[in-house]
């Protein structure tokens, strides 16, 4: 009885100090996962992007026509042509498109690409050696050239289920009724390799395989619950026809797959979440406000007032530790890093050591940052 009774007692106090603070989001610049080097302008060619499909939901020949129709229907679709149904050249310019917003290379044009290539007699995308693939890339004109392949798999996975239902009779009386309907889940998969190679060298600077699907399944990282592309129906036709069109699903797992690509070999910005702690007094609520939109420089101040006369022990150390998060979010990471370490000797919290941690963590970021930006262009 009295561990349980301490076991309250301690979620009580728990969902006290969850209610006093809150998050709020930040813009942070992050290193990119590779170093390239001095290469600060790209060519892309186009990628080798294959797919594969299983349309059949499930079904199997039938003595029924509607179903073997609906079973013709779906395997006339499985003859795609899988390097045209989702071209690599679309893979490439979607890429292209993320670089560019970036802003961190400088991309050739496709025309130029295309021009030295016919004067080469290569395609787009048929370059597969790096020796040959660098001298294509100084003739363009680029410091780095990209080439990459994939693949994609789509497959629908349906089946007939039972379910009930409450209906009412004439008489007014309610009746659970056992009925049936075709359920349908359509799962696609995505998978891009890269390589990146500085033209000079020859070398293969990056090189990554990424993968993603639409929920998550077989080692693929999932964007979305299953339950987003499960639907049902009154038969497999009916089910068939609510399903979300796989060229759409393929759009989003190849934009999300380019902007992994970006962040590997470029730096980049990403949003994270900081939590700042609301206190009791006006002025820390004032603050918090402040915060939320973004008026940081108003927020310190206020901060500051606090730490000078904190009308508790526990304020002073709230205040202390949004000074800290403020410091770490604007880049001065040796007062950051001393208020939370103060935080820690007057409270002995050691969720405040992670927060140092992560400070310290930030700082190896930052030189990675400063040492990717200032490599400089290599001509």
């Amino acid at each position: 009885m009295r561990i349980l009774l301490n076991f309250v007692v301690f979620m009580i106090v728990l969902m006290g100090l969850n209610a006093c603070v809150t998050t709020v989001p930040v813009k942070v610049r992050k290193p990119a996962e590779f170093n390239v080097g001095a290469i600060r302008s790209l060519a892309v060619l186009d990628f080798e992007f294959r797919g594969e499909w299983d349309l059949s939901g499930g079904i199997k020949p039938s003595k029924h026509k509607s179903i073997n129709a609906l079973r013709r229907i779906l395997m006339r679709k499985m003859k795609l042509d899988p390097l045209k149904a989702y071209p690599g050249s679309l893979v490439r310019d979607r890429l292209v498109d993320a670089l560019i917003q970036n802003g961190y290379y400088t991309i050739t044009e496709r025309a130029r690409i295309e021009q030295v290539l016919q004067e080469q007699a290569l395609r787009m995308s048929g370059l597969t050696d790096d020796t040959h693939a660098a001298e294509v890339g100084r003739m363009i004109g680029a410091d780095g050239l990209m080439t990459g392949e994939g693949r994609y798999f789509v497959r629908d996975q349906g089946a007939w289920e039972a379910y009930t239902v409450t209906e009412k009779e004439k008489n007014g009386k309610k009746k659970k009724v056992t009925k049936k309907r075709y359920r349908l889940s359509r799962f696609v998969s995505a998978m891009i390799t890269y390589r990146l190679i500085d033209v000079q060298s020859g070398r293969v600077v990056a090189s990554k395989t990424n993968r993603m699907a639409n929920y998550a399944e077989n080692g693929y990282p999932g964007m979305r619950g299953k339950s987003a592309y499960t639907v049902t129906g009154k038969d497999e036709k009916d089910a068939a026809q609510k399903l979300t069109d796989w060229r759409a699903i393929l759009d989003m797992l190849v934009e999300a797959l380019n902007q992994q690509c970006v962040a590997q070999i470029a730096p980049h910005v990403v949003t994270e979440k900081r939590v700042i702690k609301e206190g009791d007094s006006k002025m820390m609520k004032t603050a918090l406000g402040y915060a939320k939109r973004d008026l940081w420089e108003d927020a310190q101040r206020l901060w500051r007032q606090v730490l000078d006369h904190p009308p508790s022990k526990e304020e002073k150390i709230a205040a202390m530790y949004n000074l800290g998060v403020y410091y770490e979010v604007f880049g001065f990471l040796n007062d950051a890093e001393h208020m939370f370490k103060q935080c820690y000797e007057q409270s002995g919290d050691e969720a405040y050591l992670d927060d140092q941690a992560r400070v310290r963590r930030r700082m190896e970021e930052l030189r990675r940052l400063r040492e990717q930006e200032n490599a400089g262009p290599s001509r």
